[in-house]
């Protein structure tokens, strides 16, 4: 089950992270300093609040009586996390097209 789940994980990273990376490197020349400088920032946050959160879920369920508890609940609270991130960044993708498309 954890490998399934790191595995997972691994492969999302590696998608975002391209997907990331291309962004940052879409800037003026001046600019792509700033750029991988706030790309990094935001990797090395968002990792250690996404470890943080998951590790909070897990270990504050452990030893409660729900059906879904520990790590797996840890897992699912990330997994419902990065749907609700991927929707906004999808939402905001089609409204700054629908924006160029208008202008």
């Amino acid at each position: 089950m954890l490998s399934a789940a790191v595995g997972v994980s691994g492969r999302g990273m590696g998608l975002s992270s391209v997907a990331a990376t291309s962004l940052g490197t879409d800037t003026t020349p001046t600019l792509q300093g700033t750029a991988a400088g706030v790309l990094n920032t935001a990797a090395q946050l968002g990792t250690a609040l996404g470890v943080a959160a998951i590790l909070l879920v897990a270990t504050a369920t452990r030893d409660a009586a729900l059906p879904l508890t520990g790590t797996p609940l840890g897992w699912l609270a990330a997994s419902a996390a990065a749907a609700v991130a991927a929707t906004a960044l999808l939402r905001c993708s089609a409204t700054a097209e629908h924006q160029g498309e208008q202008a």
